[in-house]
């Protein structure tokens, strides 16, 4: 049975490629393992560490991953700057390079591309996987827009963007979160910017400038709005909260506030009246349940990173002044909200991404095999 080692950076990444994971699981021999911080938030997928398989990122022997006997090394891809994990993924392509296994690496999203293969002040990747799965045909044609070498580079898909599309039922959710039917339910999708992102001096806002402008909003909506207002908070896997709990206490209080983090995401995604952030992928994934989203990019100093946002399938606020009034319109008139969905169309996934995974795992395999077959020839 052929051996394939699976390296998580992010959440993200796990979530993205679980789908496909379990589908395969009976075929191959998976070995699973994480970054610490996937590993706290993901305790129950026993996801290994490096040191567990006996890899020492400060070494340059590949040795430990000969004896680990991986087929092929499969990862998701990260900011390589962004914490003293983040070069991990590059330094186990590079041991797979040294040791002949190929490289399946996958992008996520649709931005941050260059910081996932070069550390600042490189000019050129020193190594790059021999496949990179990309989401769709946009992503692709970006990346080589930036220079990359379009040869390794494939739109695989997301796993999870085709099973999220084939299961979009709502009934159910509501009930199990103790919303009545009356009730508006609001859904704030926070993200670590000012921790992970250098947030004020890069973008142009912070979830915390966001969270407060958006209270303020929530407190203009008129009464009867108020009244049937659950205003929630979906935490990032890598976020602390002390500082938005405080800004929250500025709501009305006939808005009932709530905060979640061990919650499903897509739970709270699906019961929502209204999902509102700034560009995380769970607004994307929103769009593709059918759920109206407000990205909210207020004083936005660089590229738009939210994928429906380049498409047209929503429409930012980055305007203060603009916030209550588009607020209103989207939690508070019916026809607004399904000319939002109707806009949503705009944005296709790819339907067959687990069958892409797989057909791209064979034929890395084949060709690993091939050269093992004439390598043994020659000698």
């Amino acid at each position: 049975m052929k051996r394939i080692l699976v390296y998580f950076q992010q959440v993200g990444g796990v979530q993205a490629l679980w789908p496909w994971l379990t589908k395969i699981k009976a075929g191959y021999s998976l070995i699973l393992a994480a970054r610490a911080v996937v590993r706290h938030r993901k305790p129950d997928l026993d996801l290994s560490s490096v040191n567990d398989l006996g890899w020492n990122p400060d070494s340059e022997d590949p040795g430990w991953l000969a004896r680990l006997g991986a087929d092929l090394v499969v990862t998701d891809t990260m900011n390589l700057a962004r914490d003293p994990e983040g070069i991990h993924g590059r330094l186990l392509w590079t041991a797979a390079g040294k040791t002949g296994i190929p490289i399946l690496a996958y992008v996520d999203s649709w931005w941050g591309y260059i910081e996932r293969f070069l550390l600042p002040g490189e000019t050129s990747p020193p190594v790059l996987p021999d496949v990179i799965g990309v989401v769709d045909d946009l992503a692709r044609r970006q990346m080589i827009g930036l220079g990359f070498d379009p040869r390794p580079i494939r739109v695989l898909g997301c796993p999870r963007f085709e099973t999220m599309a084939a299961a979009i039922e709502r009934n159910g959710f509501r009930v199990r979160l103790g919303l009545a039917p009356e009730n508006l339910f609001l859904v704030f999708v926070s993200q670590p910017l000012e921790k992970a992102l250098r947030g004020l001096d890069d973008w142009g806002f912070t979830e915390k400038t966001i969270l407060r402008a958006l209270v303020h909003a929530v407190n203009a909506l008129p009464e009867d709005l108020r009244r049937r207002m659950v205003f929630g908070v979906l935490l990032h896997p890598e976020e602390e909260s002390p500082d938005l709990t405080e800004l929250t206490r500025g709501l009305d209080p006939m808005v009932r506030c709530r905060f979640f983090r061990e919650n499903p995401n897509l739970d709270l995604i699906r019961a929502a009246d209204l999902v509102v952030g700034m560009f995380s992928i769970l607004l994307t994934e929103a769009v593709i349940i059918k759920r109206p989203v407000l990205s909210v990019q207020l004083g936005l100093k660089r590229e738009d990173m939210l994928v429906t946002n380049m498409v047209g399938a929503t429409v930012p606020v980055r305007r203060a002044e603009e916030l209550s009034g588009a607020l209103s319109g989207a939690i508070g008139d019916v026809r607004v909200r399904l000319e939002m969905l109707e806009r949503q169309a705009r944005f296709q996934i790819v339907g067959d991404s687990i069958q892409r995974w797989q057909d791209a795992v064979e034929e890395l395999l084949a060709v690993r095999d091939k050269t093992a077959e004439r390598q043994k020839l020659n000698s």
